[in-house]
């Protein structure tokens, strides 16, 4: 009995050797196989969807930036065109200046067009008068000419060190002067800190108007601040750059011009003379 007893329990601890039981053993082990197969399909859709969502999500952002990249570059374009409209030609016939500018981030393009009374030489001879800018142009507290030289193509180079504003910042520059063209440029030096002013380009063009005693002065500036200054003083400040660099210009050459005009009166037509421009 007892070795009966041993059987069935032999039995009853290996059910795989009977054919019921690896049946079952075979059916569990296929479902745990489709188990494991749904679950991977499962994640392999799940992830092909969330991948599909991420893209369309970045669709729009994507078109977004286009569209800004597109628009701010239109924008500069508008900044930066010589054609004036109707409403701006009738604010310079009014003694009035023309100002467009764009701010984008920290980057900036503006333009300022005003029309003076006074030859183009004299408008010309004061922009390029660099030493005496503190007197000229309030903002500029010190002038310190570091050199003066001519380049391959015959146009002067002037190198000037300018302290600005009441914080007496230091900026470098150099000044390029056409006399053909009537321009005269200016870039940061190579050397010059960027803390404030990561780039600084500009020109001031001059074109004589069909009075010989009038003329159009224009600059054309691009600036690009230092990552360092916040945006909203970016904004702030450049809201007051362009005005506060070319509102000393009329007035100043103006009154020049007119104390010249005592010492050497001109009734009808302004005598030819050579622009009075030699670099000592």
């Amino acid at each position: 009995m007892a070795m009966d007893l041993g059987f069935v329990a032999a039995d009853v601890l290996r059910p795989a050797h009977t054919p019921r039981a690896q049946r079952l053993a075979a059916s569990v082990r296929r479902d745990g196989a489709n188990l494991v197969g749904n679950r991977f399909s499962f994640a392999v859709c799940a992830a092909a969807i969330g991948v599909r969502s991420l893209i369309r999500a970045q669709r729009p952002a994507r078109r977004t930036q286009t569209a800004l990249a597109v628009r701010r570059k239109d924008q500069a374009s508008i900044a930066h065109s010589s054609e004036l409209t109707e409403e701006e030609e009738k604010a310079l016939s009014q003694g009035l200046p023309v100002q467009r500018q764009h701010v984008f981030g920290r980057e900036g393009t503006g333009l300022v067009v005003l029309d003076v009374d006074a030859p183009w030489f004299v408008v010309l001879d004061r922009l390029r008068s660099f030493q005496e800018y503190p007197q000229m142009i309030p903002v500029i507290r010190d002038a310190d000419i570091q050199s003066r030289g001519c380049d391959a193509e015959g146009h002067h180079k002037v190198h000037a060190d300018y302290r600005v504003s009441k914080f007496w910042l230091n900026i470098s520059v150099i000044h390029t002067i056409d006399v053909a063209a009537k321009q005269v440029s200016f870039k940061l030096h190579p050397n010059c800190g960027k803390m404030v002013l990561k780039e600084a380009i500009g020109c001031w063009t001059v074109t004589q108007a069909d009075d010989p005693a009038k003329s159009r002065v224009t600059l054309d500036v691009q600036l690009k601040a230092s990552s360092l200054l916040p945006t909203w003083l970016v904004d702030y400040a450049a809201n007051r750059a362009l005005r506060r660099a070319t509102s000393w210009l009329k007035p100043h050459v103006e009154h020049v011009w007119q104390e010249q005009l005592k010492r050497s009166p001109v009734h009808d037509v302004v005598p030819e003379r050579p622009l009075p421009y030699l670099l000592a």
